[in-house]
């Protein structure tokens, strides 16, 4: 599984994936949808980490994070249609860390 750059509890970006691999031929990204869920640890508002909406330029769709408990891994996904109407996903696991 794909590990993301970890983050600081109190940091506030964006995180992106390139699906530009995932796309057939002519195909584009449409919308996308992002996740996020704990995977390893506690953090009953995991919910309120995604904040504004999500991104698309290109093949690169992006979601800004931002809190999260310290030394909890997070399992994040985005979803996205193309014009093709295909699904297709990038995820990663993000660990966040004070100092990180």
């Amino acid at each position: 599984m794909n590990t993301l750059t970890p983050k600081s509890p109190s940091e506030e970006f964006a995180y992106a994936f390139d699906l530009t691999e995932r796309l057939g031929d002519g195909d584009t990204v449409s919308s996308v949808a992002f996740s996020i869920e704990v995977y390893e640890g506690a953090d009953p508002q995991v919910s309120t980490m995604l904040t504004g909406s999500p991104s698309v330029n290109g093949a690169l769709v992006s979601h800004k994070i931002r809190g999260g408990v310290n030394g909890t891994t997070y399992y994040l996904e985005a979803l996205a249609t193309t014009t093709d109407g295909e699904k297709i996903a990038g995820s990663g696991l993000l660990l966040v860390k004070k100092g990180a």
